[in-house]
């Protein structure tokens, strides 16, 4: 037919996808749990890209990496200024992020007044952004949710597709895997696990990628020694031997990647360019960490910490106390920067662990309620921080009574949570300092 055309698919449990006052030719059709919205771009729009040239970007939603985000800001930006159809400002996205990324990627660029597009909800990561009058939703396509796929792989059985490691190697890092789908609910919290586990059993820097082979897409295949690929259920688990090289010289031909950011975009770029500036001018990781952390201190104040080390002994977690954090790497380098702040989330939840336990209110029979109050004390002495907490509840209490349950836990201060319509089963209790909310997810009826 001609043109460029929009067309998003999805899930409908995992995406709301709405389009409305289109004039364009448009379709919206669910294929039982499959929805898709297929559209025609618009053509005529040439005024409306003018407009928004030099208007600042407004985020609307957005779960990308502040880094990839920002790529889609400029390169949508750039766009708008060579471009005056909407067709080909959501071309040259597009091209830009498979070319970066790898994978399929929907971009649907329109003007506000005439259509609403909305992605959310989605495991990928997604951009909905506003430019004047016209906005642009940016999201990667092919994720399944990674609720049911992990789920239903930590009932399987692991089939080795390809092997060189030894075989202590394949049983740690099956056993790894196994452990890590039992109350993980992220891939990538998955791959990190398992990575940690055998980097941790075996003196060498290893890499692990686990995901659905159609959006994995093709991994390297064994040519040596060190690389292992199994499935378990839908998910393939990928880990092979990192080669050896010094860090710190390959760290200033890579790009920071990072991993965790709850900073400022002025203290996330400044802290960027001086990591970036350290990795060029030192070559042992004690001056690197030493360099980073007077001139945060000098711009910004306060006193910093700063952990800087190869991949395969830094130990650094992605979940920090800190209010004022960031982990990113630049290759084999890891470099974790944060602000000493309140107290840290071991000493809260070592305190809720050995206090009393206030309940505000509760639909759970007695015995249920007994085994939420054991597993969250025996979670909260146990657990590196409020997440491995939740996951560990919502873990339990889904393998002991089925369904799916959510779990919220964070300090008093910090959790606001309205317990309407949580469905029949829930609890919600304070231990000392630290507030946990607990309920099985049910269905809401239209009305509703």
């Amino acid at each position: 037919f001609g043109g460029a055309w929009h067309c998003v698919v999805a899930e409908a449990a995992n995406a709301a996808i709405g389009v409305s006052r289109l004039e364009a030719p448009y379709l919206h059709v669910v294929f039982g749990r499959v929805g898709m919205v297929l559209a025609q771009a618009q053509e005529k729009n040439s005024d409306v890209i003018a407009a928004a040239r030099g208007q600042d970007s407004r985020v609307q939603e957005s779960t990308m990496t502040a880094p990839m985000q920002q790529h889609a800001i400029e390169r949508a930006r750039q766009s708008i200024g060579e471009r005056d159809t909407f067709a080909d400002v959501l071309k040259d996205v597009r091209e830009e992020f498979e070319g970066q990324y790898g994978g399929a990627w929907h971009c649907v660029v329109a003007e506000e007044a005439n259509a609403a597009i909305v992605v959310r909800g989605l495991d990928a990561p997604y951009l909905h952004v506003v430019f004047g009058r016209m906005s642009m939703v940016l999201a990667q396509a092919g994720h399944v949710p990674q609720t049911d796929l992990i789920r239903a792989a930590a009932s399987a059985e692991p089939c080795v597709q390809q092997s060189t490691v030894p075989d202590g190697v394949r049983d740690c890092a099956i056993t790894a895997t196994k452990k890590a789908l039992a109350w993980r609910t992220e891939l990538d919290a998955i791959a990190e696990a398992v990575r940690d586990e055998v980097t941790l059993s075996f003196d060498r820097v290893w890499h692990c990628t686990v995901g659905v082979p159609a959006v994995q897409g093709q991994y390297l295949k064994a040519s040596g020694e060190g690389y292992l690929e199994f499935t378990m259920g839908e998910l393939r688990v990928v880990l092979f031997e990192a080669w050896r090289a010094d860090s710190i010289t390959v760290a200033r031909s890579s790009r920071p990647v990072v991993k965790h950011s709850t900073m400022s975009p002025e203290l996330y770029d400044a802290t960027i360019a001086t990591a970036q500036s350290a990795v060029q001018k030192h070559s042992q990781f004690e001056d690197l960490a030493q360099a980073i952390r007077e001139s945060l201190v000098n711009d910004f104040g306060g006193i910093w910490h700063i952990f800087a080390a190869e991949v395969e002994h830094s130990g650094i977690s992605a979940w920090p106390d800190s209010e004022v954090y960031m982990h990113v790497a630049f290759g084999l380098v890891e470099i974790a920067a944060f602000k000493a702040g309140p107290e840290p989330h071991a000493s809260i939840m070592a305190k809720a662990a050995a206090g009393e336990v206030d309940i505000e209110e509760t639909t759970m029979p007695p015995p249920m309620q007994e085994r939420a109050i054991e597993s969250a004390k025996q979670a909260l002495s146990t657990a590196r921080n409020f997440d491995d907490v939740a996951g560990s509840l919502q873990a339990t209490f889904e393998k002991a009574y089925g369904g799916v349950w959510n779990c919220v836990v964070g300090t008093e201060v910090d959790l606001a949570f309205r317990l309407q319509h949580l469905g029949p089963t829930y609890i919600h209790a304070i231990f000392g300092p630290v507030a946990l909310v607990l309920y099985q997810a049910g269905h809401l009826s239209q009305a509703d």
